[in-house]
């Protein structure tokens, strides 16, 4: 698989069904669903970025996020 990191900010994001929350900063975490069950998580505040492997996108904001 190859991924355009670049365009990972262009990609359109979406809210989780479960709210998940950054790390880093707080903000909202949001999903993009790429390919072969790899999400892009980001935080549109801190503009962070993570590449996850999971089954579902909630599953993906889980393995990132806090509560």
């Amino acid at each position: 698989m190859l991924i355009d990191y670049a365009k990972l900010k262009d990609y359109r994001y979406r809210q989780g069904a479960i709210k998940r929350y950054c790390n880093k900063c707080g903000g909202e975490l949001e999903y993009c669903y790429l390919e072969r069950g790899v999400y892009s998580i980001r935080c549109e505040d801190c503009k962070y970025h993570t590449l996850v492997e999971a089954e579902n996108p909630n599953l993906a904001l889980v393995k990132v996020g806090e509560k």
